[in-house]
């Protein structure tokens, strides 16, 4: 084994490691008046490419993020004051795009790097309707696997945005749900030149978390 594999798998191996420290201190560092949460959903997805016929598939997409509790002792649930304007907190999401995918695409472009952009994300709140779109949202340059490994990646890479403002009716429940999601993808390193779009669409059931209002 090369020096430069063993160097560059080490590189792959400690970024899988702090991005998977920042899911966790994320969870044990919820800001004060905040709990975590974190919600997978299978996605349904098409790519469009010039050359190549569409491709459908399921990916799973994993959101989380701070969601505001009134409560000070635990269990802390999610919960607002009635008529409220409140924030979700360093939200992302990480997204597994399948091996078999992942080798369909490559026999064709032989990119050995891939980047992009997410052009779309739809987060949605009901009581008071409102939608948000954190778009745009930079994917950060990653290799592309070689063998049949998935492609999992988050945005923001780094951190979380956060989304407002949430307003929260006089009674009841908010219940936040995620909504369609676009990227464009290219070439980073090798291979053509040729952009890639992918649209996904949610599960019917899309819901992230459910919102008390009290009192």
């Amino acid at each position: 084994m090369s020096k430069v594999f063993k160097s560059f798998m080490s590189m792959v191996i400690t970024a899988l490691l702090l991005a998977s420290l920042t899911v966790v201190a994320s969870a044990q560092n919820a800001p004060s008046g905040y709990v975590f949460i974190e919600e997978t959903l299978t996605y349904n997805c098409t790519i469009s490419l010039p050359i190549i016929p569409n491709i459908n598939f399921n990916m799973p997409l994993t959101i989380r993020g701070h969601v505001p509790t009134v409560y000070t002792e635990e269990p802390k649930e999610p919960s607002v004051r009635p008529n409220q304007d409140f924030k979700l907190l360093n939200t992302s999401a990480t997204a597994e795009v399948p091996g078999d995918i992942v080798e369909t695409l490559d026999g064709t472009l032989r990119w050995n790097y891939v980047q992009g952009t997410v052009t779309k994300f739809e987060v949605l709140s009901d009581n008071v309707p409102a939608l948000f779109d954190v778009a745009p949202l930079p994917i950060a340059s990653m290799p592309v696997p070689k063998d049949g490994s998935d492609l999992v990646f988050t945005v923001p890479a780094i951190g979380g945005i956060d989304i407002d403002p949430i307003i929260a009716g006089s009674s009841g429940v908010i219940n936040i749900s995620a909504g369609n999601v676009t990227a464009t993808f290219v070439t980073a390193g090798g291979g053509l030149p040729i952009p890639l779009t992918a649209n996904c669409q949610p599960p019917s059931n899309a819901n992230l978390v459910e919102i008390a209002i009290v009192p």
